[in-house]
């Protein structure tokens, strides 16, 4: 019976040792798990505070495309009407063209004819 006393005893310090181990084990896992739980809060709150200024950035983007948007609506309604308004002008432009380089072609033809002789100017 001693020889089992003995194997006894010493089967139960491997266990208490075993116990103690995983007890050890058990606080590592702990502290581990904690300190995930705590960079899990930090990143959550930083991610957090990134996305409301990446929110506020969007808004303010959409906020001056609109603005942007507003102004090209201004300058295209702007060059419809100037379109608008030049039509005619061209059209008046093309006639002042034409009677233009009539009335120059005339004038040169007159100087040619001055200098080849076909026509002389009295001046009374």
């Amino acid at each position: 019976m001693v020889e089992r006393n003995d194997l006894s005893n010493e089967g139960q310090q491997v266990l208490l040792e075993r116990l103690d181990t995983l007890r050890e084990d058990t606080k590592e896992i702990k502290q581990s798990v904690n300190c995930l739980d705590q960079n899990y809060r930090t990143f959550r709150e930083e991610y957090t505070r990134g996305h409301v200024q990446v929110e506020a950035s969007i808004d303010s983007a959409h906020t001056r495309l609109d603005k942007q948007e507003k102004r090209i609506e201004l300058i295209v309604n702007d060059y419809k009407t100037l379109h608008e308004l030049i039509q005619p002008m061209v059209f008046a432009y093309r006639i002042l063209v034409g009677i233009s380089s009539i009335l120059g072609g005339s004038i040169l033809l007159l100087v040619w004819m001055m200098i080849t002789g076909q026509v002389q100017l009295l001046f009374p």
